[in-house]
């Protein structure tokens, strides 16, 4: 695993966290992609160096896209261009591709059709939760990477689709899960594995929320989310 980025600054610590972890999630992410990549190029009996940067794309521009992921994307430059942007309100995704895409970014509205692009390496979902499952299937069956924002599907039926996708396709899929990332977790994650704590038989974990109850978007509506205080 990668180190944080030291740099990502906010005035909440817990934001901060977050932030960085989001960062590390999506640096680790795209190191495994490369790593697999090169392997197929070496195969091939192609240079390394011929593969070109990695092109992304991003499904829903919303909230969780415009403060989490597109700025810790932004810390990526040098190994992604973000060159798609697609959502059901094409001014949000023309916000985002103006802020964050390469000049030639294009905008969607439809993600059919711009999945069926060639171009495109991996492609990140970041709306409602009950379109997870739908999307991720989409996106790994056109040949992309998938990075999917949490909770990773609504039961357990969709969540082994989405596997069985990801293996029938030979991609990488990952899921949000950007705290496994923090600093902290990752010292104690190796803590326990070094054997230091002995046999690990009760963890207990809580999180306090200071920033008030989430009440942007469609995160209280039930029929776009579900989950509850599981997601």
């Amino acid at each position: 695993k990668l180190g944080g980025f030291q740099d990502c600054k906010t005035e909440n610590a817990s934001f901060n966290s977050y932030y960085r972890g989001t960062a590390d999630w999506c640096k680790v992410f795209l190191h495994r992609v490369i790593r697999l990549r090169r392997l197929h190029i070496v195969e091939k009996g192609e240079s390394v160096m011929a593969y070109p940067m990695h092109r992304g794309a991003l499904i829903g521009c919303g909230f969780i896209a415009n403060q989490k992921h597109l700025p810790a994307l932004a810390k990526l430059e040098n190994r992604i261009q973000l060159v798609a942007f697609c959502d059901l309100v094409e001014e949000r995704a023309q916000k985002a591709a103006k802020e964050y895409g390469t000049p030639d970014a294009a905008v969607y509205t439809d993600y059919r059709e711009m999945l069926r692009r060639s171009d495109l390496d991996v492609v990140y979902i970041l709306t409602p939760n009950r379109t997870h499952c739908e999307l991720t299937i989409a996106a790994l069956e056109s040949g992309k990477d998938v990075l999917c924002e949490k909770p990773m599907a609504l039961n357990s039926v969709e969540a082994e689709r989405m596997c069985e996708a990801a293996r029938a396709s030979g991609r990488q899929l990952t899921i949000g899960y950007q705290n496994r990332y923090r600093l902290d977790s990752r010292y104690l994650k190796k803590v326990v594995e070094n054997g230091e704590l002995g046999e690990v038989y009760l963890a207990k974990a809580h999180a306090v929320r200071r920033r008030g109850i989430p009440t942007w978007g469609v995160f209280l509506n039930e029929a776009e989310q579900v989950g509850g205080a599981l997601i």
